[in-house]
C-alpha cells in the first residue's frame, strides 16, 4: 500500500510530462482525464489487494438483528458525524482562500498563489508513504487492547523522520526558490517564487498533524480531529 501511494505521484507526474510534450490541443481537459483513470486504477488495485489477501475490513453483523442494525448506526453516526463536518469545511476553506485574494487583490494574484501554493504542496509526498506505513501499526496496537499512550514512541519516530526529510527540503527550496521557480515555473510567475517555500513551511506543519490523527482514527476519538 505505502508502495502505490508512492508510485501515484510519480506516475502521475510522468502522465503530467507526457501531456505536455505529447498531446495537442486542449491539455487541461486531458490532465483531469487521465488523473481521474489513474487514481480509480488505484484505488481497484488496493481494493483486489485488500480483499485477495484477506486484509480487508469485514462487519461481523447480524442484518437479521435490529438492535444490531441500532448499533451500528450509532457507532458510525458517533464516528463519522466530526469527520463529515471537517470535511464540508475543510472543502470551504480550500476555496474561500483564492476568493479573498481575487476580492482583495486581482485575479492575476490568485493566479500567483495557486501556482506557488500546487507547487510548495508537493511536501506531501514525503508525508504520504510515511502515513501509510504507520497507520496499520497504530491501528494494531489498537486491535491488540493497549493504551492510546503506547503509540506514541512508533508515532513521533515516523514524524521526526519525516521532519529530517522535510526540513532540507523546505530550506531547499527558499535558498533554490529562483532556480526551482524557473525551472518549473516561468518568469511569468516570479511573484510567486517566495510563496513556494512558505507554503512548504506551512505543510510541512500540517501534514505533522496528520501523523498524530493516525491515533485518533484508530481509537475512534474523530472530534479531536475536527479540533485541528
Amino acid at each position: 500500500y505505502a508502495l502505490m501511494q508512492v508510485l501515484t505521484p510519480v506516475l502521475n507526474l510522468l502522465l503530467l510530462i507526457g501531456l505536455v510534450l505529447f498531446w495537442p490541443g486542449e491539455q487541461a481537459t486531458g490532465l483531469w482525464v487521465n488523473t481521474s483513470w489513474l487514481y480509480g486504477l488505484s484505488a481497484l488495485l488496493a481494493t483486489y489487494y485488500a480483499y485477495g489477501t484477506g486484509t480487508g475490513f469485514r462487519l461481523s453483523i447480524d442484518w437479521s438483528n435490529l438492535a444490531d442494525r441500532a448499533v451500528l448506526w450509532r457507532t458510525y453516526k458517533a464516528y463519522v458525524a466530526p469527520l463529515t463536518v471537517y470535511a464540508v469545511f475543510g472543502w470551504i476553506t480550500n476555496y474561500a482562500d483564492r476568493y479573498l485574494i481575487e476580492y482583495l487583490l486581482s485575479p492575476a494574484d490568485v493566479g500567483y498563489y495557486s501556482t506557488g501554493y500546487g507547487l510548495g504542496a508537493r511536501l506531501a509526498m514525503l508525508s504520504t508513504p510515511l502515513t501509510a506505513h504507520l497507520t496499520p501499526l497504530v491501528f494494531a496496537s489498537q486491535r491488540e487492547g493497549r493504551p492510546a499512550r503506547a503509540t506514541h514512541p512508533v508515532i513521533f519516530r515516523y514524524l521526526r523522520l519525516f521532519w529530517t526529510l522535510a526540513g532540507p527540503v523546505c530550506l531547499g527550496l527558499w535558498l533554490l526558490r529562483e532556480e526551482i521557480g524557473r525551472l518549473l515555473l516561468s518568469d511569468t510567475y516570479r511573484p510567486a517564487f517566495e510563496l513556494v517555500p512558505v507554503i512548504g513551511v506551512a505543510y510541512t506543519f500540517s501534514l505533522s498533524l496528520q501523523f498524530l490523527e493516525t491515533k485518533f482514527y484508530a481509537f475512534s476519538r474523530p472530534k479531536y480531529i475536527l479540533w485541528h
